[in-house]
């Protein structure tokens, strides 16, 4: 499908302690899989680098529908990413997605895709809001426009946004603490985790 997905990759990893895209699952780094998962039904994925933006590279196969961009301002914050991949995107509507989300499944992206329209579309899984988000390309204006240090969410309440429910718990998980990781290499169901921890949802 003729469409872009921005994929956020320039953060710390502070809550992990350790660089989590970098980590290994069935053989592969988790940013790997969060880029494969946008591939197998974007036509392309701009990666925004930030922290370790020449090891990303290293990471990743050279192709041509994979775009890298950098924000030299990552430290101040998630949003300052998403306008940096913002200003590459061209298709009509665009997504968004956060390299730390292996688990997210093209059938997700494909149904938000099929539910397209002139508002934001947010895949809800019981009871949270996740990832992807698809928008619409007259988003970019005010994305564009609004303060670095701003939240997608709050911006997106301003823009007006619809959410469709998912039968997919990737959409809320971040592998972004050590015991999440822990237990997607046992194999063990982390949407439980996750309610046990009673982790917010997905902010960006």
């Amino acid at each position: 499908m003729n469409t872009e997905c921005i994929i956020t990759a320039a953060g710390l990893s502070s809550r992990m302690g350790d660089w989590k895209l970098a980590l290994s699952w069935k053989g592969l780094p988790l940013l790997a899989h969060s880029i494969a998962n946008a591939l197998a039904v974007c036509q392309q994925v701009i990666v925004v680098t930030g922290h370790q933006c020449d090891a990303i590279r290293d990471l990743l196969p050279q192709s041509s529908r994979i775009r890298f961009c950098h924000n030299p301002d990552y430290r101040q914050g998630l949003f300052s990413s998403l306008q940096a991949g913002v200003r590459e995107v061209s298709c009509e509507h665009f997504f968004i997605a956060h390299g730390d989300m292996p688990l997210v499944r093209p059938e997700t992206y494909q149904r938000l895709w099929i539910g397209r329209g002139e508002q934001a579309l947010l895949p809800h899984y019981q009871g949270r809001d996740g990832h992807p988000v698809l928008l619409p390309l007259s988003y970019k204006k005010a994305i564009l426009a609004s303060d670095p240090r701003s939240r997608m969410k709050q911006l997106l309440r301003q823009l007006g946004y619809q959410t469709l429910v998912m039968d997919d718990p990737g959409v809320c998980i971040d592998v972004d603490t050590p015991e999440i990781y822990r237990a997607l290499l046992k194999g063990e169901a982390l949407w439980p985790l996750l309610q046990k921890q009673s982790q917010p949802a997905v902010e960006g």
